[in-house]
């Protein structure tokens, strides 16, 4: 409970700090967006839109996922084995996909400061979330020899 409520802290200070920055901020707006520079090869505007477009999507769904199938157990009631990892994962992961998702936005906006306090707040949450693995190690790996001896003693 206490991780949960710590990512939704961290998440707002961020987004706070990102939205700040982009409605009040007149450094942001001295600097030119990505299209500005770009507009003689569209091909390239499109290549990066694309791209951020199509990684910022599979970012937001991969936490779905994960968050989805962490949750269901094999009797179909809730479980976490290791909460705070996982849920510092999907932060990572959705601090990396909104990432992408201000990169797309700054081909057309100037976002750059907002997209560098973002990039900075991407930062912690992942060293957050390595933390956390490492700390975790002998867990994680003990559920995983645990695995692996359940699947070869079930394939005997």
């Amino acid at each position: 409970m206490l991780q949960a409520v710590t990512i939704r802290i961290v998440a707002c200070c961020i987004v706070g700090l990102a939205l700040i920055d982009i409605f009040f901020s007149q450094a942001s707006n001295m600097l030119p967006p990505h299209i500005v520079c770009w507009r003689s090869s569209l091909g390239l505007i499109w290549l990066h839109a694309a791209g951020d477009i199509a990684v910022w999507l599979a970012y937001m769904a991969i936490p779905a996922g994960w968050l989805y199938l962490a949750r269901i157990g094999r009797t179909g009631r809730s479980r976490y084995m290791f909460p705070s990892i996982q849920g510092w994962g999907a932060a990572f992961v959705l601090t990396c996909g909104i990432g992408h998702l201000l990169d797309f936005l700054e081909i057309w906006y100037s976002v750059q400061w907002a997209r560098g306090w973002w990039k900075a707040g991407t930062g912690i949450v992942s060293w957050i979330f390595l933390s956390l693995v490492i700390r975790h190690r002998q867990e994680i790996a003990a559920v995983a020899r645990a695995i692996v001896r359940a699947e070869l003693a079930e394939g005997e």
